[in-house]
């Protein structure tokens, strides 16, 4: 498996545009400006990820000038521009290209840059877990009132959750960024890939949110939120849990992006696919969720329903859930993410420093 096959560029390039609006893009990092040209694109979606690298590389021409004047906060933003526009322009491909796993590592490379001029904290993270080798980020706080780990879904994960890791950090919380098996460099340099045998796998994550504080959440995004729900019920030390897009019993879509998009993530095909993806399924009543669960739906989310995520808890349970709805959001609230992440942190701190 490699790159993605495409039969009509026209109606590939129309088919990204949908599953990556302005709005994904943004939430992501992306300068407002280059998002609106990346939108912007006409054609076929050969240009895609040539379009993101040159305004990956014009960001870094503009971080290099603000360096040599000693613009240093400036230069750190530019890097951060840069890196996005290249982790939205490895979205064209959904196999591991050649050309999907450069961009990647070297948008990991700019955000890396952008903690090195001194102005963030941010740092990579290499964990060596059961034998097993997985990479994430950290997000160290002074004094934290309590630490998250944030999971991302079948297409996007790591720095894409960078916004979400800074509004967490600034209200007191250490947040860790989980490459998940599947996901990322994990996937990518360290060939795990992802089963429910893996599953485990995600608390080496919980380890180093917990070398930062004793209380633990846990927050995962679309495909994401299936992996956390399962590991909330199996590590004891997640105290708060917040789940946004996805569904209990998820199935291989029919739809090729998304199917490639699994195939990547569990590094099968075909009926072995399906199965592995049937095997993930979340049953409520026979591992329950225990801890404190946050629900966060949007009413324009194409993928998950409102009332959906409320399957993944027991009927008894479910009334003690705090939901948030936005009518209009869309799928993972790309469209709100900035009211999204002040509440989720809010809701982090609240419970995670909340009297046993």
């Amino acid at each position: 498996m490699s790159g993605t096959a495409i039969d009509d560029p026209e109606k590939a390039m129309l088919a990204l545009k949908r599953a990556i609006p302005q709005t994904r893009m943004i939430d992501y990092g992306m300068a407002r400006s280059d998002a609106a040209i990346l939108g912007g694109l006409d054609g076929h979606c050969a240009g895609w990820a040539e379009m993101a690298r040159s305004l990956s590389d014009r960001n870094i021409a503009m971080a290099v000038h603000h360096l040599s004047a000693n613009r240093r906060a400036m230069a750190s933003q530019y890097h951060l521009w840069a890196g996005a526009a290249l982790l939205v322009g490895q979205l064209e491909f959904n196999h591991d290209s050649p050309e999907k796993v450069a961009m990647y590592r070297e948008a990991n490379a700019l955000f890396a840059r952008s903690a090195d001029l001194g102005i963030l904290s941010h740092h990579r993270l290499h964990l060596e877990f059961q034998g097993h080798r997985l990479a994430g980020w950290c997000f160290p706080h002074a004094a934290p009132l309590g630490a998250v780990v944030i999971v991302g879904g079948l297409s996007g994960w790591g720095t894409a959750y960078f916004g979400m890791a800074r509004a967490m950090q600034a209200r007191g919380l250490a947040v860790v960024l989980a490459e998940a098996p599947g996901q990322g460099e994990t996937r990518m340099d360290g060939g795990l890939f992802l089963s429910r045998e893996n599953i485990p796998l995600v608390s080496s994550f919980v380890d180093e949110a917990a070398r930062h504080s004793a209380r633990v959440g846990i927050m995962g995004n679309s495909f994401g939120a299936l992996i956390a729900a399962h590991v909330a019920t199996t590590d004891a030390r997640i105290t708060a849990l917040c789940l946004n897009g996805a569904v209990p019993d998820m199935k291989v879509p029919d739809f090729r992006t998304a199917r490639e998009q699994m195939e990547a993530v569990f590094g099968v095909e075909g009926p072995e696919l399906a199965r592995r993806v049937g095997d993930l399924g979340f049953d409520p009543q026979a591992s329950p969720i225990a801890c404190a669960t946050l629900i966060v739906e949007g009413g324009a989310d194409p993928l998950v329903a409102v009332g959906a995520q409320l399957g993944f808890l027991r009927e008894g349970d479910r009334d003690a859930a705090t939901v948030l709805t936005w009518p209009d959001g869309e799928h993972t609230i790309y469209n709100h993410a900035t009211d999204r992440d002040a509440l989720v942190s809010a809701w982090f701190v609240d419970h995670l420093t909340m009297e046993q």
